[in-house]
């Protein structure tokens, strides 16, 4: 027999319905049609041609752009320009003449960074290692002055960072991938959550029966597990919803 279904029920499970629908259709069109490259906690956008390219945005309200063009045989100038203030190039020479022999026994190619013209960094490279444990200083130790945890930039709230770090460099001197907001398992996560709401929702009674049949003979639930359930329809929705933000907004 088909349990009777009161208004607020109805309204969760369109609510549950509506966040999945929409939610799963921003994520298609996000990852198809909105694609970019990760900076700073952003997206820029990416213009390319046949021998240069450029990545342009907003991080927090203030316009960044940065152009990437081949400056030699093994040369790559990357221009850094923020808002207003005066551009920095940036020149990644890769590989130098000079292999760097590492305290683990491998060689790395040797590479220079200069900054408007000024020796920022030279040592060894390992492109396929993380980044934390990529760059090698002469001596073949790693680099003590490299950021641990990777990212295309400084972390600041107040807006792009001043200048690029040297992995930065690195990244769009090679032409990075590009990267979607809305990640694909958070909101896998949250469907999964949604259809077990959805079920409690539309079989209140039936899921009661089937949980507690066995431990007592014609069960029924009390006055505060019926409350605590019209609760838990309001909540959970609410987490979801959270949750289905969250997960759009991530960059993957």
């Amino acid at each position: 027999m088909e349990e009777p279904r009161t208004r607020l029920q109805i309204i969760v499970l369109i609510a549950l319905a509506a966040m999945a629908t929409l939610f799963g259709a921003a994520l298609i069109i996000s990852h198809c049609a909105f694609r970019g490259v990760a900076f700073s906690d952003t997206l820029l956008r990416v213009e390319s041609s046949e021998n240069a390219a450029a990545y342009t945005g907003e991080v927090n309200g203030i316009t960044v752009c940065i152009r990437v063009e081949p400056a030699g045989s093994n040369r790559t100038d990357v221009v850094y320009q923020v808002g207003d203030r005066p551009a920095q190039t940036y020149t990644l020479e890769y590989p130098t003449e000079t292999p760097v022999a590492t305290q683990s026994g491998t060689t790395v190619d040797g590479v220079r960074i200069w900054r408007d013209g000024s020796l920022l960094f030279e040592g060894g490279l390992d492109p396929d290692a993380e980044s934390a444990f990529r760059w090698y200083s002469p001596d073949g130790t790693w680099d003590a002055d490299m950021i641990i945890s990777f990212s295309t930039g400084a972390d600041e709230d107040d807006g792009p960072p001043e200048r690029l770090s040297q992995d930065s460099v690195w990244y769009f001197a090679q032409g990075p991938d590009t990267s979607a907001r809305g990640s694909v398992g958070i909101y896998l996560l949250m469907l999964f959550s949604s259809a077990l709401v959805a079920l409690d929702a539309a079989f209140p009674r039936a899921l009661f029966y089937i949980q507690h049949c066995c431990d007592v003979r014609d069960p029924e639930p009390s006055d505060f597990y019926l409350a605590m359930q019209r609760l838990g329809w309001v909540v959970y929705p609410v987490l979801i919803l959270i949750g289905y933000l969250i997960g759009f907004w991530k960059i993957t």
